[in-house]
């Protein structure tokens, strides 16, 4: 059908040369739910960093409209 949720696990690195990041990988997981309507489809994920920092929030929603 048109609505559906999902369950999603991200990580990733970046280097810079004379930079150094700590951790320099970071991951994450979470849940979202996805609706197709007539004008695109609409998005909002909850995502939650695993190896966080002291200063950091516990996780991230994101809402998106359309794609690209």
């Amino acid at each position: 059908g048109d609505l559906e949720g999902v369950v999603f696990y991200d990580g990733g690195a970046v280097g810079i040369t004379n930079f150094v990041f700590d951790p320099a990988y970071r991951h994450s997981t979470g849940l979202g739910i996805r609706y197709n309507t007539p004008v695109g489809p609409v998005n909002a994920e909850y995502g939650m960093i695993l190896n966080r920092q002291v200063d950091e929030q516990f996780g991230r929603l994101h809402v998106s409209i359309g794609t690209f």
